[in-house]
């Protein structure tokens, strides 16, 4: 007798194939943040973080809008394959056991290992230096100190409040992530009802708790996720002129809060200005999924790999620049380049091609073991609490899917 299948808003996912283009703008998101580190570091080749600071251009470095669009990318991906549907069964969430362990083993493992890296490399290799172009004020603010055992400690804690003393200025969106993604689950069974009661969930948790904006980056996550399917199986019935005009309000969205949020803090509360942000990159990701033509670009190769790489890339990039600039720049200087545009180019190749192929190793070394480690405790805890149901009730009860651990 074949057991029954899971009650509605059980613990069960439905796997779904893995939606490779989504990897190409968290990619592309990680470039960003690594150019705007390099823009507040030593400059933009040609003045551009000044000349074009004022217009849309400057979501070309802008990192504090790529971090929204992580949020959002990660409440969609964590979630959508708890909406999908097969004939006779509904509607479910993520196991919280099996999803924290998965989750924790994701996103903790690799950034314990990157601030590892980041201390060995304080200690050893960064030597400030006399450069030009010289380093900003921003970046000489960081590594100024030795760092003790117990700073270390509160380093992988996420207990440090000032960036000046992180190791990892980004550390900071790495909290969030790791916070936030246990409302995933929470924010699942809220948007099975409806867009409402993700808005009232969130809203009261920022209301009791005082919690950030950014947990509703990942609402904005979860609602888009409820109808990605429809959208993503309905793409060729919206004419092009609908996509496109659905593309254009996205980008006033996610370029108007951007530049508001930086530009005129005034004009808006910067809490109100994430949130603009957020609702861009959740149409933004849904114009995508809607353009057969937009997906083929982002599901050229480069993009393709550039995404899968783009967690280390995060974590790594800042151990970078600290370390390479430096002693590269003195190279050069010492043989009479002082061209500042094209230092600058060469600042910025360097540092991205640099921590490109580290973030290779990162991946294969440290990112896949920590995703198969999650995967691996996730079934442990999905086959005790089957096995404590089974003692519990009897008898047999359906076999369910442990959660993937997902990319971010």
């Amino acid at each position: 007798m074949t057991a029954p299948g899971p009650p509605p808003h059980t613990l069960a996912a439905v796997e779904t194939p893995r939606i490779e283009y989504l990897d190409s703008v968290r990619g592309l998101a990680a470039l960003i943040v690594v150019v705007g580190h390099v823009a507040g570091s030593y400059g933009l080749p040609g003045g551009w973080e000044a000349r074009f600071h004022q217009t849309p251009l400057r979501l070309l470095w802008d990192g504090y809008a790529a971090v929204s669009m992580f949020f959002v990318l990660s409440g969609l991906v964590l979630s959508k394959k708890y909406f999908r549907r097969p004939s006779g069964q509904s509607a479910s969430a993520p196991d919280l056991l099996p999803f924290f362990c998965a989750r924790i083993s994701r996103i903790y493992v690799p950034f314990v290992v990157a601030i590892g890296i980041s201390a060995v490399a304080q200690a050893s290799l960064w030597h400030p230096m006399e450069t030009v172009p010289p380093s900003s004020q921003w970046w000489q603010a960081f590594w100024h100190r030795p760092m003790d055992v117990a700073e270390f400690l509160r380093q992988i804690g996420f207990a440090l409040p000032r960036d000046e003393d992180r190791l990892m200025p980004q550390s900071w969106t790495l909290s969030i992530e790791l916070k936030y993604s246990f409302l995933v689950p929470f924010l699942i069974l809220c948007a099975h009802r409806g867009v409402f009661w993700v808005l009232a969930l969130v809203g009261l948790l920022f209301a009791a708790f005082g919690m950030q904006v950014y947990a509703l980056h990942f609402g904005f996550g979860v609602v888009l996720a409820r109808w990605f399917e429809t959208i993503t199986s309905n793409r060729r019935s919206f004419s092009k002129l609908v996509v496109g005009s659905g593309g254009l309000l996205a980008f006033l969205f996610y370029a108007g809060g951007a530049m508001v949020a930086c530009l005129s803090p005034n004009l808006l509360p910067r809490e109100l200005a994430a949130a603009v942000i957020g609702v861009g990159a959740m149409l933004l990701l849904a114009a995508l999924a809607a353009s057969d033509s937009a997906q083929r670009i982002l599901n050229i190769g480069v993009l393709r790999f550039l995404g899968r790489i783009s967690y280390s890339t995060y974590l790594l990039h800042f151990v970078v620049l600290m370390v390479v600039p430096p002693p590269l720049l003195t190279f050069l200087n010492g043989l009479g380049w002082k061209d500042i545009a094209l230092l600058q180019w060469i600042v910025l190749v360097s540092v991205v091609g640099v921590t490109i192929a580290i973030s290779v190793v990162m991946f294969y070394f440290v990112e896949v073991p920590s995703i198969i480690a999650g995967r691996w405790f996730a079934g442990v805890m999905g086959r005790l609490k089957l096995g404590a149901k089974t003692r519990i009730l009897g008898g047999p009860i359906s076999d369910q899917k442990t959660p993937d651990s997902g990319h971010n």
